[in-house]
C-alpha cells in the first residue's frame, strides 16, 4: 500500500512539475532578434555641367556608389547612405527598431536634418536604389547633438517584407543643394555614420492593430474611417501596402451601411461594381470626408495623418485583381490653410 501511495504521489508531481513548465513556456516574452546587415553603400548623385547651368533635374539612379557612411549635401552632390538587411523568411513584426551610430555631425545653423526611406531590397545595394520605394520619407529627424538615431520602423518593415525578405533603407540630408553655406569648412552639411555599427531589432509577430476611428497611415497600414460610396451611403476601409516599390494598396477590410439595402454590404462588396447599380454622378461629400467613384475606380482620400503631417491620398482601382488592388496615384502634403478651411466648413466644425 505504501509502494502504491508513492508511486501516486510521484505521478502527481510529475504532472505538476509539467504544467508549470508549460505556464512558464507560455508566459515567457518572445525574444527579439536581429536582420542581418547583408550590404551598405553610399549612392551618390553628382551634379553635371550641363545641370549646373540649367534647372537641376530629380534623378531616379545614383551617378556612382562609394563607401563610408555618409549623408551629406553639397553644393555639387548628394550623398545618401544606403542599407539592406535580410530578415530570413520572417513574414511579419510586431516591433521594429532600426539603430544607426554617428561618426560625425556636419551642422548648419545647429541643425542637421535627416530623412529616413523605405524600399524593398534584393540584398545588393545599385544605382537604381536611389529611388526606388514609397515616395514620401517615412521618418525625419534632426541628428545635431546626437551619437545614435533611432527610428521605429516597424509598419516600413511589415510593408517591404510583402515582396521579399530583404528591406532596404535611405538616410539623407533634407538640406537642399543650394541652402548649403560653400563659406564653410567643409563645403557640405548632413551626417556621417558608423556603417559597420547598423543594427536592426526585430520581434517576430502579428502586424500591430491600427484604429479604424482615426484617418491614418502609418507606412503600412492605411485606416479610412469614412468613405462616402455613391448609391450606398457612408462607411469604412482599411488597406495595407503590400507593394512598397510599386506603391500598390490591398483593401483589407470595408464595411458599408447601404441604409434601405438589406444586408449592409461589408467586404469587397463596397468597391464591387456587380454589387450594387452604377451612380448616375458623384454625390457632395461632407468636407475631409473620403469618397469611392465606382465608375472610375478612384478614391479620394482628402485628409490622412502620416508623420505627424496631414496629407491627400488618391488611389485607384487596379481593374482584373481578384486581391482588390489600388495603385497609388498621390500622396501629398496638405497646407495649414486648407486644413483650417476644412475645419470650419465641416459641418461638424
Amino acid at each position: 500500500m505504501e509502494m502504491k501511495s508513492c508511486t501516486k504521489m510521484n505521478n502527481k508531481s510529475i504532472i505538476l512539475l509539467r504544467l508549470a513548465g508549460l505556464l512558464l513556456l507560455l508566459a515567457s516574452p518572445v525574444h527579439a532578434d536581429f536582420a542581418v546587415l547583408v550590404h551598405e553603400a553610399v549612392l551618390v548623385e553628382k551634379t553635371t555641367e550641363s545641370e549646373e547651368e540649367s534647372e537641376v533635374e530629380v534623378l531616379t539612379d545614383a551617378t556612382y556608389l562609394t563607401f563610408g557612411g555618409w549623408a551629406v549635401t553639397d553644393a555639387d552632390f548628394i550623398d545618401v547612405t544606403a542599407m539592406s538587411f535580410d530578415f530570413q523568411g520572417v513574414s511579419s513584426v510586431s516591433s521594429a527598431i532600426l539603430r544607426l551610430p554617428i561618426e560625425a555631425v556636419y551642422s548648419q545653423d545647429d541643425s542637421a536634418p535627416l530623412q529616413l526611406e523605405v524600399f524593398s531590397d534584393n540584398g545588393l545595394i545599385e544605382l537604381t536604389d536611389y529611388s526606388i520605394g514609397f515616395p514620401i520619407a517615412y521618418a525625419q529627424q534632426d541628428a545635431f547633438d546626437l551619437s545614435q538615431l533611432e527610428f521605429d520602423v516597424t509598419a516600413a518593415v511589415n510593408a517591404a517584407l510583402n515582396t521579399g525578405s530583404f528591406v532596404g533603407f535611405r538616410l539623407s540630408s533634407t538640406l537642399a543643394r543650394a541652402a548649403v553655406d560653400v563659406s564653410t569648412v567643409p563645403k557640405f552639411a548632413g551626417v556621417k555614420f558608423f556603417p559597420d555599427q547598423f543594427e536592426l531589432e526585430f520581434t517576430p509577430g502579428s502586424v500591430p492593430a491600427t484604429s479604424p476611428d482615426i484617418g491614418a497611415f502609418d507606412g503600412y497600414t492605411l485606416e479610412v474611417p469614412l468613405i462616402d460610396a455613391p448609391g450606398l451611403g457612408q462607411g469604412y476601409a482599411q488597406f495595407r501596402l503590400v507593394d512598397i516599390n510599386n506603391q500598390i494598396f490591398q483593401l483589407t477590410k470595408a464595411v458599408v451601411d447601404a441604409g434601405e439595402i438589406e444586408p449592409p454590404l461589408s467586404g469587397i462588396e463596397l468597391f464591387d461594381c456587380d454589387a450594387i447599380s452604377a451612380p448616375t454622378g458623384i454625390a457632395a461629400v461632407a468636407t475631409g470626408t473620403a469618397s469611392y467613384s465606382i465608375n472610375s475606380g478612384i478614391l479620394d482620400i482628402p485628409d490622412t495623418a502620416f508623420i505627424e503631417n496631414q496629407f491627400s491620398v488618391r488611389l485607384e482601382f487596379i481593374e482584373g485583381t481578384e486581391l482588390m488592388l489600388f495603385e497609388l496615384l498621390e500622396f501629398s502634403p496638405i497646407s495649414m490653410s486648407q486644413q483650417r478651411a476644412w475645419f470650419q466648413t465641416s459641418p461638424e466644425g
